[in-house]
């Protein structure tokens, strides 16, 4: 489940599986509130533009979409890092090359 709060997202994933909501809000430049997770902490400390908080700990959950809330300047520049992160990372146009070359290896591999 994902809630909207004036331009705050909060991301509710499992702690499993790749976070695609995550992404979304990356790219669309939007700061955001996700359960904590290994994995999660290590995009999060990556992109720079997330607070992780205890999975249903709701106090926790809410002072981290109010600090949004009452400080814009660091949820724009928490927006901005994760799609700066999206841009350079994440989007097609970065995963491509090196999906592509990956491709070559495999065939060129079969072709040997």
């Amino acid at each position: 489940r994902s809630y909207s709060v004036t331009g705050v997202q909060t991301c509710a994933l499992p702690i499993w599986g790749e976070p695609t909501k995550y992404f979304e809000y990356c790219a669309a430049g939007l700061p955001v509130v996700m359960m904590s997770s290994e994995a999660k902490r290590q995009i999060c400390a990556r992109t720079g533009n997330g607070i992780l908080v205890e999975e249903e700990d709701v106090e926790d959950i809410s002072k981290a979409i109010v600090e949004f809330l009452i400080n814009p300047v660091l949820a724009k520049s928490h927006g901005e890092n994760g799609k700066r992160a999206f841009d350079e990372r994440y989007s097609w146009e970065a995963v491509s090359p090196r999906l592509n070359n990956l491709y070559l290896q495999v065939l060129n591999s079969v072709d040997s």
